[in-house]
């Protein structure tokens, strides 16, 4: 009996299902294995012992980071819910909310991020940021991570980016055209996953683009710059399954990365990300917080690109 599209993709996806993420100690696996056996089976993984000659692993404390930066300016983004590039509702309306950019030394970010209010501070510039914006933390980190990308993927990181915030920031689920290496560095990244084949679960739409803005009167809004973006709608840790039904097929893997772990996350894969985060502080100001720097690796345009683009065509038709 023929089948549907529709059944066709489900089957698709029923097969190609990973399973749960295998943790590996790097020590135990060659950069030609690790890509034979995950990065071309675009397959994800949790890597232990990777960057333990990382200074930062100790020296990385709140204090440390406001000492060491001094008065860099750093790119922060500001939101009212920790909700930065996601679908939300305005006056009953789906808007793709990108956050309020701010320049601050990493002390006014400190103390915005552990001030009580209706501001979530969260270090998550991702245009290089911690080549461009944090050349005093260079020495901090070997290049255990680079090279070791580098050989396995055949070029150098395109981007290496660093990600400081608290367990109110939470992404929208998403995917890069990046292979990516996500080092731990303190606190734990909570990482839900599907693989590019459940494209059609995930009810990707149209929605007008805005960027918060915090008025001189101290009330947010969502200013509209008459673009659109495509984006996906469902959020897969509570997802409304009256609203989108063909999630209830999807198998979302949970991944928790912890300290000194570094997870490889092959290109096309959505993810959403949470943290867990450490405590951590000075002087009054305690609060706990998640540090991590990840490496994007140009991806390869190859057989799985075209794949997961004749899913997202015959999703569509």
């Amino acid at each position: 009996m023929e089948r549907t599209v529709a059944e066709a993709l489900d089957a698709v996806s029923e097969e190609a299902h990973t399973g749960l993420i295998p943790t590996i100690d790097v020590r135990k696996i060659s950069p030609i294995s690790f890509y034979r056996d995950y990065v071309a089976q675009n397959k994800p993984a949790v890597l232990t012992h990777m960057f333990d000659d990382w200074a930062a692993l100790s020296k990385w404390t709140v204090p440390y980071l406001i000492e060491t930066l001094g008065d860099t300016d750093i790119s922060v983004n500001c939101t009212p819910n920790g909700r930065a590039d996601a679908i939300i509702d305005d006056d009953n309306s789906p808007v793709f909310a990108m956050p309020e950019e701010r320049q601050l030394t990493f002390k006014q970010f400190w103390n915005g991020y552990t001030a009580k209010g209706d501001e979530i501070f969260y270090i998550s510039h991702q245009n290089s940021s911690f080549q461009e914006q944090f050349a005093c933390l260079h020495n901090d980190i070997s290049g255990s991570v680079a090279s070791w990308g580098a050989e396995v993927f055949g070029c150098s990181a395109d981007a290496v980016n660093l990600w400081v915030g608290g367990d109110e920031s939470v992404s929208s689920l998403h995917k890069d055209h990046y292979e990516n290496l996500y080092a731990v560095v303190k606190g734990e990244k909570l990482f839900t996953l599907l693989p590019p084949h459940d494209f059609h679960m995930l009810y990707e739409t149209t929605v007008p683009q805005a960027v918060w803005e915090k008025t001189g009167a101290g009330e947010w809004n969502l200013r509209k710059d008459g673009s659109t973006v495509n984006w996906i709608a469902v959020d897969p840790t509570t997802p409304d399954l009256k609203q989108f039904p063909k999630f209830s097929k999807a198998k979302p893997l949970h991944c928790k990365v912890k300290r000194g772990e570094l997870l490889y996350l092959p290109s096309l894969w959505y993810h959403q990300v949470g943290q867990c985060g450490e405590e951590d502080g000075v002087g009054g100001q305690h609060k706990p917080v998640t540090v991590a720097v990840n490496y994007w690796f140009d991806m390869q345009f190859g057989p799985m690109y075209h794949y997961y683009n004749l899913v997202r065509a015959l999703s569509t038709a």
